[in-house]
């Protein structure tokens, strides 16, 4: 990261989670997406394929309030799905979410890191160019894969 070399630490009353012990129907509840079957099995395939899953609860009622995971493989990763539940924003869990993926790929020697944003969100590009991350003019989409207006 491109910060400080002190890690990002969670609040007080905040827990780490890398056991890939999150669940889809906490994943939909941070999200604030509905719960359905489909997305409840989707979820799980994503839990279960990713390189590395990372999530924070809140200790006092064990509510996962952020999550983030790492797809890919030992050559190229992406950093994917991070959110944090609109509650919790403002404290700083994203970015430990950020560092903790960052860290994985590091210690897995992953030469590649990379992600999407959403360009309706321009605060975005900001923040991850503060951890490192610079736009690339050669990346591209499958075009029906992504929601283009």
């Amino acid at each position: 990261m491109n910060v400080s070399s002190e890690a990002p630490q969670l609040p007080e009353g905040f827990e780490l989670i890398t056991d890939k012990s999150i669940t889809p129907e906490e994943i939909l509840d941070v999200r604030q997406d509905p719960m359905d079957a489909r997305a409840l099995e989707v979820w799980q395939k994503c839990i279960d394929q990713s390189l590395f899953v990372v999530g924070v609860r809140e200790i006092n009622s064990q509510r996962l309030v952020g999550v983030g995971m790492l797809a890919g493989n030992q050559r190229h990763a992406e950093l994917v799905d991070g959110t944090v539940h609109p509650a919790f924003r403002q404290r700083g869990i994203g970015r430990v979410i950020l560092a903790e993926r960052i860290t994985f790929a590091r210690s897995e020697k992953i030469k590649y890191v990379g992600l999407t944003h959403d360009e309706n969100k321009p605060w975005l590009k900001a923040y991850y160019e503060r951890y490192g991350f610079k736009s690339i003019g050669f990346c591209m989409w499958l075009s029906h894969s992504i929601d283009i207006n």
